[in-house]
């Protein structure tokens, strides 16, 4: 087997819990937000039967919020701390999806608040991560760091939006939405992991 002296991806980085930790924070939260823009349209449109105007509707102030939360983020990063934010940010994750769950199927008009929690908190994680990441790396690592980290956010959102359209695929057909419920409190579960792994990069 030939190995190369300067592997792309370094092992080590493997081994490295910190990083490893912020890489997996930034997965879960890509996870969850990938999985959200899969599952609100099919609800919207399958369960509670809005038009495809409508269920734009209820997710594009979403979309738009995360853009316009890059110069709040980044002021609450130097006046909090990165350590703070991402001990606080994950619980707007928890309390999003919850909302989904408790309320989704019943409630049209919740998607809407229930994404803009969410999109704060992923928005938030990820302003966190890619802050702490430059001061956890070695500048001569950074790079393959931040390529194997967008790798694995990509990977993660592409695979947990494909795992919950397979759930799905059988009980659509019924319009009842109960297949929906356990997918969300999934998520909310996934959610409640970003907020403990946050607390442990707080007290790292």
């Amino acid at each position: 087997m030939m190995r190369t002296p300067h592997p792309f991806v370094e092992p080590s980085l493997l081994r490295d819990r910190p990083f490893m930790l912020l890489n997996g924070l930034a997965m879960a939260a890509h996870m969850i937000n990938f999985t959200l823009l899969f599952l609100l349209p099919q609800l919207l449109v399958a369960v509670h039967a809005l038009s495809l105007l409508e269920t734009g509707l209820m997710i594009f102030p979403g979309a738009l919020l995360s853009v316009l939360l890059a110069r709040p983020l980044g002021r609450a990063l130097k006046r909090s701390g990165t350590r703070r934010l991402l001990a606080l940010s994950p619980w707007c994750i928890v309390a999003g999806n919850l909302l989904l769950a408790w309320l989704g199927l019943s409630v049209p008009w919740i998607a809407a608040p229930a994404y803009l929690l969410t999109i704060v908190g992923c928005t938030a994680v990820n302003a966190c991560v890619a802050d702490a990441l430059p001061r956890q790396i070695p500048e001569t690592r950074l790079g393959a760091a931040l390529g194997l980290q967008q790798l694995c956010q990509f990977i993660g959102g592409a695979a947990c939006a494909a795992v919950c359209g397979f759930a799905l695929a059988d009980k659509l057909s019924e319009l009842s939405g109960a297949a929906f419920t356990p997918l969300f409190y999934g998520l909310v579960l996934l959610s409640l992991l970003i907020a403990a792994a946050g607390l442990q990069v707080r007290n790292h």
